[in-house]
């Protein structure tokens, strides 16, 4: 029989080995697991449909994945161990420097970035990379893009559309103001001639005052029309609010007519405005 000394010898023998077998799986299944951690990343990144890179701190190419590879007209063997500056823009290229600059001073950037496609077509990405340190490695930057060229495009064409609208707009309203002033023209000398006759009885008068009143109030509106068609410039002088909004109440009255009660309520102490009196 086994003397107690030995005995617990032996034991604790087969504990360390024991232990070093627990120890053994452990990293294995931990190796194991990052095993799968690292492929999965690997196949989100492989199929991901957004641009995806990482470079150093130089600009230099680390890696690529197809999607952003393929959107330059490049394989993706063909950008590693690049500089990320040939792929830019000629005309964009002496912005780099600030881009890295930036990179390390607040460890993420973002922004428009204008690249340069394998067949010399522009394509406009829209950015955002993150600056990433860790123990024992380089530090590298992630760099997630979306190409944006399309949307761009469709904005710009947006932009020129509304300002064609615009332009034709003002042609139409200068067309306009010019008919209706020289109706007004007509309308205007007529009324005056007939005011001019001392025989019109003050009925008659009263309706022909009113008609000037509104052949009036017809010109401002011709020459608002021709401020908006740029034939007219645009008189700015100090404006009371309040006279302005009392001499269109009685306009404003037939316009709401019974149905409505009009009330005005004035600040004596409103300062002038500059603008047209028109």
């Amino acid at each position: 029989m086994p003397h107690a000394p030995e005995l617990r010898g032996a034991l604790l023998s087969d504990l360390a080995a024991i232990e070093q077998r627990i120890a053994r799986s452990s990293e294995s299944a931990a190796d194991e697991s990052l095993d799968w951690s690292e492929k999965r990343y690997r196949h989100l990144v492989e199929n991901s449909l957004g641009l995806i890179c990482t470079h150093d701190l130089e600009g230099i190419v680390l890696s690529v994945n197809p999607a952003a590879a393929s959107s330059l007209g490049y394989e993706p063997r063909d950008g590693i161990g690049r500089n990320l500056r040939e792929f830019l823009s000629p005309g964009t290229r002496h912005r780099f420097d600030h881009y890295l600059a930036r990179i390390r001073e607040h460890a993420h950037d973002s922004g428009v970035m204008r690249v340069l496609r394998k067949d010399g077509t522009e394509r406009l990405w829209l950015y955002r990379n993150v600056l990433y340190v860790e123990p024992g490695v380089r530090p590298y930057v992630l760099g997630h893009a979306i190409d944006v060229t399309e949307r761009a495009a469709a904005e710009a064409a947006v932009r020129r559309s509304h300002a064609q609208t615009l332009e034709a707009t003002s042609r139409l309203a200068g067309r306009v103001a010019h008919a209706f002033n020289n109706l007004l023209t007509v309308i205007i000398g007529s009324t005056e001639m007939l005011l001019a006759d001392e025989s019109a009885d003050p009925r008659t008068r009263a309706r022909l005052d009113a008609i000037m009143r509104a052949a009036a109030r017809g010109a401002t509106v011709t020459r608002q029309l021709l401020a908006v068609g740029r034939q007219q410039p645009i008189d700015r002088t100090a404006l009371d609010l309040n006279a302005v909004v009392t001499r269109l109440e009685s306009s404003l009255r037939h316009v709401v007519g019974a149905r409505a009660i009009l009330s005005l309520s004035l600040d004596p102490a409103l300062p002038p405005i500059d603008g047209d009196s028109a």
